[in-house]
């Protein structure tokens, strides 16, 4: 499988849910996890959704807080790829794909994966301090 980073560097990527620090040496093991440096936190545009057993994000109205990691192994992608089941070659296969997506406040773009557009999305993902997992205003 090969890195689909269309002739961009590896970067940056955003990350919730399972990929966020608490879950990421747990989930993925130090193989991975050691190919990533944690550069800080952010938002990006979507909401959460709960598909069964894991968040998944749908692009679209709303704020999502992420963990940002500066990739220092691009074969890490390539395991998170087939982790989040992100098939580059078949897309339309894929539970998630993997796409850029900006910085909420920043210049910066990320690696985010989002649920494919051809999966249904299950609930969106409720807090009890905050309503949904997807926010129209600032996240503190």
């Amino acid at each position: 499988m090969g890195l689909n980073v269309r002739g961009a560097e590896a970067g940056l990527l955003a990350c919730y849910g399972t990929l966020r620090r608490r879950g990421l040496f747990a989930h993925v093991g130090f193989r991975v996890a050691g190919g990533l440096r944690f550069w800080g936190y952010g938002r990006v545009r979507g909401c959460l959704h709960w598909q069964a057993f894991f968040p998944a994000l749908v692009p679209g109205r709303g704020l999502v807080a992420v963990e940002v990691y500066r990739v220092d192994d691009k074969a890490v992608l390539n395991w998170l790829d087939r982790y989040e089941g992100f098939d580059p070659g078949n897309t339309g296969r894929s539970v998630f794909v993997r796409r850029r997506a900006l910085l909420e406040g920043t210049s910066k773009m990320v690696w985010l994966y989002c649920l494919n557009r051809s999966v249904q999305p299950g609930h969106p993902i409720r807090f009890p301090a905050r309503g949904t997992a997807c926010f129209s205003g600032r996240i503190e």
